[in-house]
Parts: C-alpha cells; sequence; structure tokens
C-alpha cells in the first residue's frame, strides 16, 4: 500500500513539473541560472569560495562542536522539525498540499508559488547531486575530518561513488528547505512572516550539523544554493501570478 501511494506521488510530481514546463516556468531558467559566471558577477562567486574556504579552514570544526552541545528541550524540537522539513519525504508532499489547496480554493497566487516551490527544490536539488559527486566530500561521522575531497579513486575502490559517506558537500537538505521557502519569503509583504517563514529552513541547517551528517561550510553552500536558483526562478515568473 505504501508503494502504491508512492508511486501515485511521483506521477503528481511529474505532472506538475510538465505543468510547470507548459507554462514556461523553466524557460529562462538556463539561461539565468549561467548568469552568475559572467564577469560582474564573478565577484560574487569569489566571495563565496573565499567564505566557504575560510569557513572549511578555521569554522567547520568549531561551529560542528558547538551546536552538537545543543540540549535545550524545545530547540532540539526545532532541530527535528528543520530536520524532516528538508527531507523530501516530507516537503514535496507539503508543497502538493499546497498546490491542490491553492487549486480547490482558487488561489492562483498559492498554486503559482506552490509550483515555483516545487520546481526550485527539484531543479537545486539536482543540481547539489551534481556537485555532491563533483567533490565528493566526506561527511563528519566518515571521520576523515572537514578537508576530505575528490577521493575519486578510494571511493571508487570501495564502490562507495553513490552511497551516502561521501555527498556531503553541499547539504541536500538545507538546499531543498531553502529554495522550497524563498518563493513565499519573496511573495509576502510582511517582514515578520518573513522571519517566521526562514526560522524552518535555517533549523533545517542547523540540524544538519547537530546530527554529524554535515559540516558548516555545507550548510553555507546548501543556502547559497537553494536560495540563487529559487530567486530566479521566482523572480523570471512573478508577472505570471
Amino acid at each position: 500500500m505504501v508503494t502504491y501511494y508512492k508511486y501515485i506521488f511521483i506521477l503528481f510530481m511529474v505532472f506538475l513539473f510538465i505543468e510547470a514546463g507548459r507554462k514556461r516556468y523553466l524557460s529562462s531558467f538556463l539561461k539565468d541560472f549561467i548568469r552568475v559566471f559572467k564577469k560582474k558577477n564573478i565577484k560574487y562567486l569569489v566571495l563565496l569560495a573565499v567564505v566557504l574556504l575560510l569557513t572549511m579552514l578555521f569554522m567547520d570544526l568549531v561551529v560542528l562542536a558547538a551546536i552538537q552541545k545543543i540540549s535545550s528541550p524545545i530547540v532540539l524540537r526545532l532541530i527535528d522539525l528543520g530536520n524532516k522539513f528538508g527531507d523530501g519525504h516530507y516537503l514535496f508532499p507539503l508543497l502538493l498540499v499546497l498546490y491542490t489547496l491553492g487549486v480547490a480554493l482558487d488561489k492562483k497566487e498559492l498554486r503559482f508559488l506552490a509550483m515555483i516551490a516545487l520546481v526550485s527544490a527539484i531543479l537545486s536539488g539536482l543540481t547539489g547531486q551534481i556537485l555532491k559527486i563533483a567533490f565528493l566530500r566526506a561527511r563528519p561521522n566518515v571521520g576523515l575530518g572537514p578537508l576530505c575531497f575528490f577521493d575519486f579513486a578510494g571511493v571508487i575502490k570501495q564502490d562507495l561513488l553513490f552511497t551516502w559517506q561521501y555527498k556531503s558537500f553541499p547539504s541536500g537538505h538545507t538546499t531543498n528547505a531553502f529554495s522550497a521557502v524563498l518563493p513565499f519569503v519573496l511573495a509576502m509583504k510582511n517582514r515578520l512572516i518573513k522571519v517566521a517563514l526562514l526560522i524552518l529552513p535555517v533549523m533545517t541547517g542547523i540540524a544538519r550539523i547537530f546530527y554529524n551528517k554535515h559540516w558548516p561550510s555545507d550548510i553555507i553552500m546548501g543556502v547559497a544554493l537553494g536560495v540563487y536558483v529559487s530567486y530566479i526562478i521566482y523572480t523570471g515568473n512573478k508577472d505570471k501570478i
């Protein structure tokens, strides 16, 4: 029965992705995505690279240890909620429910935001998976330290290329969470609501560090990727609301 519903869910997601293509939500994505590599934007890429490098060298171990000392029951509950929120098994059904509500209640903006969030999460997630395989960074719980990258020979020899141990960079949960929430944040006028919406993805990033699944620099890259992909998809289509 669980498998049956899983297939229905996958078909529904495929339908929405095709619908997004039909409505031209994806038409400018590739063009806008590679815009980050234009000369005027190189400074932002350099800044991101410097922040990531400094974090890997000096902050990853420190921040990891500090976050894993959290013991407040309230914060731990938020961490657990954030961890689930970034998981596609919870996040994608939630977005599908929001889209269905938008259709049932004839709320065009809700339907639009849910679809943009879903498309953003899928595309940023796929990009993140490519980066994970390209960088082959060992996760904290592997025990090889924050600077273990590109061990292609070792990973392939041990048949670990498609396993989780060497897919630390960037954090997929964090990428998912920020890319899904950002369209709603950008659409809201109330600043308090904007801040409230950002609490969950922030807790997702903290959760991935707390559970020893990612380094802080993985989280930074996940935030950058999720926000960038979601931003260009939203801004390229907001006139269609």
